[in-house]
Parts: C-alpha cells; structure tokens; sequence
C-alpha cells in the first residue's frame, strides 16, 4: 500500500511537470505526448480505463472513472440525463441532445465542452472537483455550480443573441467588469456586443471572479454536399457553391455522375465497387474532375451533412422503379457517410417539345410528366423516410408560368430535358441552397436580398427576381405549381 502511495505522489509530481513547461525538465514533449502520458498515468495508477472516444446515444447513461479523447451525447439522448463521474476528457465533450434533466459532471477534467442542441435548452451541472477548462456555447445553455471544489467553468465562449443563465447553490449577486453585456439577480446573461467580460459574484460581501466570457459572432461552418447521380445532378449542383459564396456561406457541393444512371443502376455500381463515376466538386480551389471513381471514394472523401439521391428523369414519374433500389442504396450510402443527412431531389419534366426517348412514358404531354414526378417523389420520400426534398421540379415548373423566364431556351432547357446552362441550372442550384443551407442548417438568409450572384453577362436582376420567387414558393409548395 506504501509503494503505492509513493508511486501515485511520485506520478503526481511528474504530471505537474507535463502540465508546466517541459523544457524546464529537460523534456520535449508536444501536446499529443503529454495527454499521452496523462492518459497512461491515471490508467495505470488509479485505475481509470482508457477508450479513444465515446458516443452516448441513450439517455441515463453513467460513466465512471474513465479516460477518453472525446465524448459525444447526440441528439438521440433528447431530454435525458447522462453522468460523468471521476472522468478525464482529453478532448472535446459535445452536447447535441439533454435538457432540464441535464448533463452532470462530476469529479471529472473536460478540456474543452460545447454545447450546441438545435431545440430547446440544455442543462450543464458541476460538482465536486470538476474543472472545464474551456466552454463553447453555441445554444441557449443553463451552466449551474453545485458543492464545487475545483474551478468549475473558466473560459466561455459564446456567440452574441444566445441565451445563458449562470446557476450556483450558494445565494450571491452578480456583476460584469463591462458593459457589452448584461447580467440579472438570476444570472441570466445577454450579451449586447462582441469583446471580453469577467462575471462576479459577491457572497458575504467577499467578491469573486465566476468566470470569464468571450462574445463572438456566430461561425456558419462549411456545409459540404453530395449528390449522387447524372447530369440532372450536375445542373442541380453546378451553381451552388457560387450562390452560396455570394451569401457569405462556405460550401463544398459534388456531383457523382454517371449519365442516364438509374437508381437500379446506382445500387448494381454500389454493390460491386464500380468506377464509372466522374466525380464532380466545387469548392474555393475551383471545379475539378476525377473519371473513373467509385461511389465508395466520394462517401469517403469527405464528410458530408448532405447527400442527395435522384431517379434517372425517365424513371421520375414511374414509382415502380425505385424499389426496392432507393432502400438499399440509403443503407448503404448511411453505412459510409453515418453523420449525413438523405435527401431526394425532385427532377424536372421536359420541355412541351422534348424528343427525349422516355417522353412518351408521360404521353409525350408536360403537365402530365410533372405531376407523375410529383406524385412519385412524394410517395417516394414517405416510404424510405428520407424527409427532405429538394422540389427542383417545382422551381422549373413555377418558373415556366412566368412568360420571361418561359422562353429562356427550350422552356429553361438546352436540348428539350438538360436545364440552360445559365437561368436553368441557376434556378435549379437556388432551390439546392434554400432548401439545405437555409432552411435546413436554419441560417438566416434572405434570398433575394443576400444571394447576390447571377449567371451570364447581362446579370438581369428582374429575371434573378422572377427566379427566386419560383424557388421559394416550390419550396413552401414541393408538390404543386405556382403561377406567377
């Protein structure tokens, strides 16, 4: 028991000189090395059992005295409870699903937790020993100190117009050392303007430091989309990362094409690992092309929050034909990409004079092609549960009641069934971007007023009017047409 003892007092002793400056020991330790060595010390002296990351998907988990890397408590959590106790997160600790029940942390050494749940607020608790070195809040967020010995909350940061409240078991007042924010009797907290602030407490007329916050403009991260289709994709996409750049927004928008390709012939390419793709992607470096990939490498190559799904334009409107292949690729393309999110996009009917082979299928009449393809996708879309489409049909079909954008090409089409490589594929690419990035990722964009991009030379503002009111009422109504 002595040896022990005299060992953890000697590892302790050790651990401090990883935690302050190695050189000054005759080390050279980077970062990475000294989380090592502290991952190694407490596994081996008290006992903790080390594991790279951690998911917690179940609500009224408890961890007990581990060491991970990162934590992540998903959405799949909701309103639950989850308790660390005497835990060392060497990483990050994301909260994405808890509520009032809260997420407590006991005894425990998080160096860095963010908070960012998408509905409702959650409730971060601190007991004992516990220290976060570092707080990143990205959504309304109670921080409650209960019975505290370590240093609880030091550093926050916190983007501006975010709700917290400060909570602590002892009956204090609060103040700031700045006027950039504001603070009530019951710790809740608006920040008023970007910079740095210190948050007091006064219990028994002693003052004290609670902890220190950075207000910081919201971050729009880079959104990165996959479709995975033809060149009904490519027209859907090709414009995307434009429009999106013109709003301020960073995006990553690919295309697997493999031309006329069906969903039957998507799974059969899947299945077997067939490069007979070219894979297409727009990012800030530029359009580049790669032959000869297969649909695993694009999965892989990024990961993606959205994937997009599609049926060849013949098939659209013939219900038949998706199944059981829709399935089967989801499965597969979730297996690859677990963190994206499935969509469908919705494909356009042909100009009224099309000579496309599979016309006649829709008797060879416009109306008649949109509706089976609206129909289909919406039958589509409920029994594979894939919630989001993107009504790309819709957009084309409004935008052809308007007489000026009607006569752009071939009814908005270069060759009877591929959209104008101008109005067309913008219009296409304006109702990717409002459907994933605004309404989706629930950026506040206005598209009329910050999508300042527009195709062509002459860059008519009435016509990217006339275009984008297509798109936002496709999008309010995916499965139906408005008359402008």
């Amino acid at each position: 028991m002595k040896k022990k003892i005299c060992t953890a007092l000697l590892s302790f002793m050790i651990m401090l000189t990883v935690v302050l400056p190695s050189k000054a020991y005759g080390l050279n330790w980077d970062l990475n090395d000294q989380a090592e060595f502290i991952q190694n010390t407490l596994k081996d002296i008290w006992g903790f059992e080390e594991v790279s990351d951690l998911t917690i998907d179940k609500p009224g988990t408890k961890i007990e005295n581990k060491v991970y890397n990162n934590i992540y408590i998903t959405k799949n959590v909701k309103n639950g409870k989850t308790n660390l106790n005497n835990v060392v997160v060497t990483g990050g600790l994301f909260v994405e699903g808890t509520g009032q029940n809260s997420v407590l942390i006991e005894n425990s050494n998080v160096k860095c937790l963010t908070v960012n749940k998408e509905e409702g607020t959650a409730k971060i608790m601190v007991k004992g020993s516990t220290d976060i070195d570092a707080a990143k809040i990205y959504s309304d967020t109670v921080l409650e100190q209960q019975s505290l010995s370590g240093n609880g909350f030091k550093d926050i940061s916190i983007y501006k117009d975010i709700p917290l409240s400060l909570k602590t078991d002892k009956k204090v007042s609060w103040s700031l050392d700045k006027k950039i924010a504001s603070i009530n009797s019951r710790g809740e907290f608006l920040a008023k303007d970007l910079g740095n602030v210190i948050i007091y407490t006064k219990n028994s007329g002693i003052k004290s430091e609670f902890c220190k916050i950075k207000i910081v403009e919201p971050e729009i991260p880079t959104i990165k989309i996959l479709a995975i289709g033809n060149s009904f994709s490519n027209d859907s996409l090709s414009m995307v990362y434009d429009i999106a750049k013109s709003a301020g927004v960073d995006v990553i928008a690919a295309n697997l094409n493999f031309n006329g390709c069906s969903l039957q012939t998507h799974w059969i390419n899947a299945s077997s690992n067939n490069a007979y793709y070219t894979y297409q992607k727009w990012t800030s470096a530029g359009m580049s092309q790669k032959p000869k990939q297969t649909m695993k490498t694009a999965l892989l190559d990024e990961d993606w929050d959205y994937i997009i799904l599609q049926q060849y334009s013949g098939y659209s409107g013939i219900y038949t034909t998706f199944k059981p292949y829709l399935n089967y690729l989801a499965s597969y393309v979730k297996e690859l990409s677990p963190n994206a999110t499935l969509s469908l996009n919705m494909t356009w009917a042909y100009a009224s004079d099309s000579s496309h082979q599979d016309y006649g299928s829709y008797r060879r009449n416009q109306d008649t092609m949109y509706k089976a393809i609206a129909k289909t996708y919406q039958q589509a879309a409920d029994e594979s549960k894939i919630n989001i489409i993107i009504p790309c049909g819709t957009s084309i079909q409004n935008a052809r009641t308007n007489p000026y954008l009607k006569v752009i090409g071939d009814e908005l089409t270069r060759d009877g069934f591929h959209l104008n490589e101008e109005m067309g594929r913008y219009i296409a690419g304006l109702t990717v971007f409002e459907t994933l990035i605004v309404n989706e990722e629930k950026i506040n964009i206005d598209l009329y007023n910050d999508v300042t991009f527009i195709p062509g030379k002459d860059q008519d503002k009435n016509l990217a009017k006339y275009a984008k009111k297509s798109v936002m009422d496709a999008v309010k109504k995916p499965f139906k047409t408005t008359s402008q």
